[in-house]
């Protein structure tokens, strides 16, 4: 079962089929619990529980952080590592921080995302109070973290409180 269409751009446009990323990070791995038959509509219905190899279609809004599945919210997030299944190589890995700290002379809290890779480190302000470009180039970089799979860490405050 495909659940994404597109994961990515052709390594070899020549070749019809030859993604950058394997097919296999698009499945939804499950298995059937049960199949029965909805007695209010008639129609056939099957359980299934998820498997680990199996991805889960989340969405995450950047104002706030949060990331859901479908109308169901997972959590806010707190840290992304970039999976690094396709080289092994670990001191090539992107991540993405989310601190909050204390304002100044104020008893506010606000979030700070930091953004690392080999290439670049970079340190985003509140996303709540950002201007729109800049929360388009934080969505770009948490994309460049996340691309070809990553592990997120959510939990339900938005960021480790930091001093």
């Amino acid at each position: 079962l495909y659940d994404l269409d597109w994961l990515g751009p052709k390594r070899n446009e020549s070749l019809s089929i030859d993604p950058e990323i394997p097919p296999e990070k698009g499945f939804v791995w499950f298995r059937v619990v049960t199949c029965m038959t909805l007695p209010s509509t008639g129609q056939r219905a099957m359980r299934i529980q998820l498997l680990e190899e199996g991805v889960i279609p989340a969405w995450m809004d950047l104002r706030f952080l949060q990331v859901w599945t479908g109308d169901i919210p997972l959590g806010y997030l707190n840290d992304a590592l970039e999976d690094n299944d396709y080289d092994g190589d670990d001191d090539a890995l992107g991540r993405a921080k989310i601190v909050r700290t204390m304002e100044d002379g104020t008893d506010r809290c606000m979030r700070k995302v930091l953004l690392q890779s080999p290439l670049k480190h970079v340190v985003f302000a509140e996303p709540l109070l950002c201007d729109p470009n800049v929360l388009v180039d934080l969505g770009w970089a948490i994309r460049s973290i996340c691309y070809r799979g990553a592990r997120l860490k959510l939990g339900p405050q938005p960021g480790k409180l930091i001093s």
